[in-house]
């Protein structure tokens, strides 16, 4: 019997088991432990992923609309754009007014952005039916159904750009203006290949100084000593004051009133504000800051009235000729750009008669002919009509309307 109890007292003595238990008990600690490490680590990585694909987003929503501010500067949707407004751009599209993918994708660079979409709007400003304005504000619901053009002519518009990069949204607005460029041109009441008037009375036809501080110029391309045809008016009574110039008193008068850019950028001002004519049309428009006609021998009568005295115009007519009779009046600069190149001195490419009246002033490219007639002043300058030539600048943003907007 003692012998029994030594061993049991022997047995209960030894530790073998105990070290198994501890090992598993801080093998599970350890594991629990790691588990948990793995789960902070794992989710921060997928906050940090999650924030990495919304600024991907961000920044190519931004530039994006960066962007398209550019192609507005050279692809300004105005008035006369309903049939043509500026499109929904995406990465597929391939209108060349919209961002190119491929530059955005190089300019945006990530492991995120290959996989990204992305869509920029144009929306103009102007009020709803019910009366809601988007003027200052842009709102998704107000603003979205707004035309893609600048249809109130306000120079504003709206640009909504999205980006979308794994289900993750931003949406960025921002609302832009294009600035107006003046252009520049000589102010000469008449600057031509030569002119001529309608009859030999003492009548003053043409008024050089209008309500200036100083008279304008009547500048000709052609030598009056040796051409009759040169200069062909009553002097000392027709033009006053008599400020007639050839090229023997100046011998650098320009043979074109505007430069190739300026007058590009005039037509396309046109074709933007729906005031572009392939031909001629049966009236002009009431008020225009510049109306283009390709095209056609054009002429008005009646008692019509253009423009305002306060709101001058430019009247450019790029191949043909112009004529104004009855009591026509026309508030600003006329430009023939003589695209046929007529060196006529007695068939003119724009002519007064009449009462009709023209209160700016009458440029004409090249060797083509001004006749000024008949019964009364027919031409008198207005320095203001020359200022008021403008072609769209830059397209910039708007300070404080930029904003990220939920999706």
């Amino acid at each position: 019997m003692t012998t029994l109890l030594r061993n049991v007292k022997r047995r209960l003595a030894r530790e073998e088991g105990w070290v198994l238990v501890t090992a598993m008990i801080l093998m599970a600690t350890m594991l629990s432990m790691g588990l948990a490490t793995f789960a902070f680590v794992d989710g921060q990585q997928r906050q940090s992923g999650s924030q990495r694909q919304r600024d991907t987003a961000f920044n190519l929503a931004e530039t994006a609309m960066n962007m398209t501010v550019f192609s507005l500067t050279s692809n300004w949707p105005g008035p006369g754009s309903s049939g043509n407004p500026f499109p929904t751009c995406t990465q597929s599209s391939t209108d060349p007014r919209c961002p190119s993918a491929s530059t955005l994708a190089g300019l945006v660079v990530g492991p995120d952005a290959s996989s990204a979409g992305w869509q920029v709007n144009v929306y103009d400003n102007g009020v709803n039916g019910q009366g809601q304005s988007s003027a200052t504000w842009y709102s998704d619901t107000i603003t979205s159904a707004q035309p893609s053009y600048d249809a109130n002519g306000d120079g504003k518009l709206w640009i909504r750009a999205a980006a979308t990069v794994n289900g993750q949204t931003r949406v960025l607005v921002e609302q832009t203006q294009v600035q107006l460029a003046p252009v520049s041109v000589p102010h000469d009441v008449v600057l031509a290949g030569s002119l001529q008037t309608g009859n030999n009375g003492n009548k003053v036809l043409v008024d050089t100084q209008g309500s200036s501080l100083t008279p304008s110029q009547v500048l000709v391309r052609c030598h009056r000593n040796s051409d009759s045809s040169c200069l062909s008016y009553r002097q000392g009574a027709q033009i006053s004051p008599d400020t007639t110039c050839d090229l023997d008193c100046n011998p650098g008068i320009p043979n074109t009133a505007m430069s190739a850019s300026a007058i590009a950028a005039l037509k396309s001002a046109a074709q933007a504000n729906g005031t572009y004519y392939a031909t001629c049309p049966s009236n002009l428009p009431a008020q225009s800051s510049v109306t283009w006609i390709d095209s056609g021998n054009c002429g008005w009568t009646g008692n019509s009235s253009w423009n305002s005295s306060t709101s001058p115009g430019l009247l450019i007519i790029n191949n043909g000729t112009l004529s104004f009779g009855g009591t026509v009046t026309f508030y600003g600069v006329i430009y023939a750009l003589n695209a046929q190149g007529s060196t006529s001195e007695t068939n003119p490419i724009v002519s007064t008669q009449g009462n009709s009246h023209v209160y700016g002033g009458i440029l004409i490219d090249g060797g083509g002919n001004v006749s000024i007639a008949s019964s009364h002043t027919n031409l008198t300058y207005a320095d203001n009509a020359f200022s008021s030539i403008t072609t769209n600048g830059s397209a910039s943003p708007i300070q404080n309307t930029f904003r990220q907007i939920p999706h």
